[in-house]
């Protein structure tokens, strides 16, 4: 049975409409939801797509947030592996004066700072911190994903050893 005899659609309203980038054809679904001339059921149809896309949008960032990359992998100008083994992974870290690297994660980790120097973390939420480091300190850092920039003048150089396991 066709939607114009179930009494869906009107005759005057075409049978198949399509998202389009020009608003003047009279098929154009996106002219019609901004005009708010559309039937009942397109109403309801295009609620439900405007519903998955914004569900869809959601995972996607939640994913990408989520599954932020390794640091040797995606900025190995930075991060160099230094030892591996079943319970730890020593990282060489190295940042020249106003250095940014790119966003991605740690699992938790213990900071051995090789030089005194201040980093900005960036983090996913838009947020960031400074940390300031002073040669020789050493500090725990939970897992977490962030975007590293030395904010200072000089080279910034550390040891992270990423913990592995049970965290």
């Amino acid at each position: 049975m066709l939607s114009e005899e179930r009494g869906d659609l009107p005759r005057s309203q075409p049978k198949h409409l399509a998202f389009c980038w020009l608003p003047s054809d009279p098929n154009c679904l996106t002219a019609r939801i901004l005009q708010g001339s559309l039937s009942p059921a397109h109403e309801r149809s295009s609620m439900k797509l405007r519903y998955v896309l914004l569900c869809t949008a959601g995972c996607l960032f939640a994913a990408t947030a989520a599954t932020a990359q390794d640091a040797v992998k995606v900025d190995p100008a930075h991060y160099k592996v230094e030892s591996e083994n079943a319970q730890v992974r020593v990282l060489r870290i190295h940042y020249g004066p106003h250095e940014k690297s790119v966003m991605h994660s740690h699992p938790a980790t213990v900071v051995v700072y090789l030089s005194d120097g201040t980093i900005r973390m960036h983090t996913p939420d838009g947020k960031s911190q400074d940390v300031n480091g002073t040669m020789g300190q050493t500090a725990y850092a939970p897992a977490g994903i962030h975007n590293p920039e030395n904010i200072g003048d000089k080279p910034f150089d550390a040891i992270v050893v990423e913990l592995k396991g049970k965290e």
